[in-house]
């Protein structure tokens, strides 16, 4: 069973709870990446910090415990917590009754609360990897601040809005496999423009799950999947039909004819009217 991201219905719901509260909000699966986030740029305070790779790789691995720490949750319960760098964040489990399908996550914010000390070590052990500490400062001061009874507002908005992204269809369980539905697609677009950015924005998914995927499966790549689907067309046409190669060419989505018998020619070796005109043989 897999797991379907719909970022086109995710997008307008992550951009509402961003006008309510002023927070940046991300969307992650099971396995702790992120699918869709607004803003989709970071704070320049957690920029700064991933511009190390020590300070990246820290951030990450908060990441992950702070989503297993709430899937570990009781059911509608929100796991706010303070990341490495001293900034408050939450996370809640999307689900289907009881199987957890995705995490929502608000942070990137201080704590009215927050002590000075702890301010200032967290800044100072973050200058220690090769961080300006003014730099820091400086963005740190520039992140939103928040009161207690403000976090937990925002705590509840998200809880509601997990509950949003399953009832309103963001989020799909797929029975079908996902290079099984990227050759769909591909037949059923072949005479439109075709993308590796475009297959994966159609069936809600990333460029690495889908190519290593299609790699295991079918043992070639997204865009050798693309080609070999439209030479596999052009071939039946030029076996079933008398359409003018020209035309041929495209309704297979390879509208340049020199490119396209070039291309015919380099796998079959054959141009598409010697592969026609032999077929016609054969079969006399």
């Amino acid at each position: 069973m897999e797991i379907v991201f719909d970022k086109k219905r995710l997008l307008p719901l992550l951009r509402d709870f961003h006008t309510i509260t002023g927070l940046r909000v991300g969307v992650f699966d099971l396995a702790c990446k992120e699918v869709a986030a607004f803003p989709i740029k970071l704070s320049g305070f957690c920029r700064l910090i991933r511009s190390r790779p020590e300070g990246l790789e820290r951030c990450l691995a908060c990441d992950r415990a702070a989503l297993e720490l709430s899937g570990e949750k009781a059911p509608g319960e929100i796991h706010i917590y303070q990341c490495h760098a001293g900034l408050t964040e939450a996370a809640a489990p999307i689900c289907n009754g009881e199987e957890i399908l995705g995490f929502l996550m608000f942070g990137q914010m201080r704590r009215t609360s927050q002590p000075q000390g702890q301010c200032r070590k967290v800044i100072k052990d973050l200058s220690e990897i090769g961080i300006p500490a003014d730099n820091l400062q400086s963005a740190f001061s520039s992140l939103p601040l928040a009161d207690e009874e403000h976090i937990l507002a925002c705590a509840r908005v998200l809880r509601a809005c997990a509950v949003s992204v399953w009832l309103e269809d963001c989020i799909r369980l797929q029975c079908e496999s996902l290079p099984r539905r990227a050759k769909q697609y591909i037949t059923a677009h072949l005479d439109e423009p075709l993308s590796l950015e475009r297959l994966c924005d159609a069936l809600g998914t990333g460029k690495t799950m889908l190519c290593s995927q299609v790699k295991k499966q079918y043992g070639c790549t997204a865009g050798e999947m693309i080609r070999n689907a439209r030479l596999d067309k052009a071939r039946q046409l030029l076996e079933r039909t008398d359409i003018p190669v020209c035309t041929l060419a495209e309704q297979v989505g390879i509208p340049d004819y020199n490119y396209f018998t070039r291309l015919f020619r380099k796998h079959t070796g054959e141009t598409p009217t010697a592969y026609r005109r032999r077929l016609r043989k054969e079969t006399q």
